[in-house]
Formats: C-alpha cells, sequence, structure tokens
C-alpha cells in the first residue's frame, strides 16, 4: 500500500493533475500491480497517507480505521479518519474492497504555512481521547523531534511497547508530519 501511494503520488503530481481526487482514484489500480494475481483479497489493507505540496497545500487521507487529521495554527485536531462512531465494530474499509474508490475520505487545506499532522492505526487512536490528541501530537514533536534517528527509534519504540492500556495488542503504528512557518 505504502509503495502504491507513493507511485500514485509520482504519476499525479507527473501529470501536473489539481484534483486530489484523480490521485485516489489511482491508488487501487497501482497497489493490485504489487499483488499476486489471485487471491488478492487476502491482502485487504487499510490506508492512511499526509502529503506536503510545495505550493502550501497538505493533503491528508485515508480509507479504514485509525486516525488521519492536522492542526492548523489557532484551531484544534481536524480528523479525516477517526470518528467512527456510525461504524459496526470489525466493518472498515480497506484497499482490494469492490469500488474501494468510494470509501476514501480525505482534506485538502490550501495555503498552509505550518501544520502537524498524524497518521496512526487504531492500536494507537483508539486509546487516545480525542480532546487531547492535539496534546499527544504536541508530545510527539517536542519531545522526540530533537533525538538523533537512532535515538527517536529506540524511545518511541519504547513508548509503544508500554503502551499504557492493559492487555492492548493491537497494532501501533505512528507517523507524525510537520511544518513550521518559515
Amino acid at each position: 500500500a505504502c509503495l502504491a501511494i507513493r507511485d500514485a503520488v509520482n504519476i499525479w503530481i507527473g501529470r501536473g493533475t489539481k484534483r486530489p481526487t484523480d490521485l485516489l482514484r489511482m491508488i487501487t489500480p497501482i497497489w493490485l500491480t504489487y499483488l499476486p494475481t489471485d487471491h488478492f483479497e487476502d491482502y485487504k489493507t487499510t490506508c492512511l497517507f499526509a502529503l506536503s505540496l510545495n505550493n502550501n497545500t497538505l493533503i491528508i487521507a485515508g480509507l479504514g480505521d485509525g486516525l488521519a487529521g492536522a492542526v492548523l495554527p489557532g484551531t484544534q485536531m481536524t480528523c479525516v479518519i477517526g470518528n467512527r462512531h456510525n461504524e459496526f465494530i470489525n466493518q472498515t474499509a480497506s484497499l482490494g474492497m469492490e469500488k474501494s474508490g468510494h470509501f476514501w475520505k480525505m482534506k485538502v487545506y490550501e495555503k498552509v504555512d505550518s501544520f502537524r499532522a498524524i497518521l496512526a492505526t487504531d492500536g494507537i487512536s483508539d486509546d487516545i481521547v480525542p480532546e487531547r490528541m492535539d496534546g499527544f501530537v504536541a508530545w510527539l514533536i517536542d519531545d522526540f523531534s530533537d533525538l538523533l534517528p537512532r535515538q527517536r527509534r529506540y524511545m518511541l519504540s519504547k513508548e509503544l511497547k508500554n503502551w499504557p492500556t492493559p492487555n492492548h495488542s493491537d497494532d501501533k503504528t505512528l507517523a507524525i508530519m510537520w511544518k513550521d512557518q518559515g
């Protein structure tokens, strides 16, 4: 899925298209090229991504569960994916579903000089109170961004392994992207 996003973004930018919906339509067909020709349904997966463009545009998109959101200066977290109040448990959209293009959720932020974006699997997002998400993102950036990469990886791995929710074994994958003004 990650390779499909990368390839779709490169093609989309190369074509010079301006419509982010065109990018979303490219992902599933490219993803299918990476899979064996039979039993592709065994590879269904959720997918989240954030894309910062040179023209100060930020795109956050997702398919499935987890969390994909952004904090802009002077605002609270805006979740593109993350509000699952109306969904049944274990009923999640994914790459590999028929017409998965209809299930993508996306938000385009234009003229963004600075932002903080988060992508997290449900093993993380389900345990964080929505009202505290801004603080969680700020803590991650403030406490980990100045560390050397090896040190950062070690410290983040330690935090995720010692996750404070007892008996919680769900996947914990996390990505933070930010841009400071100037």
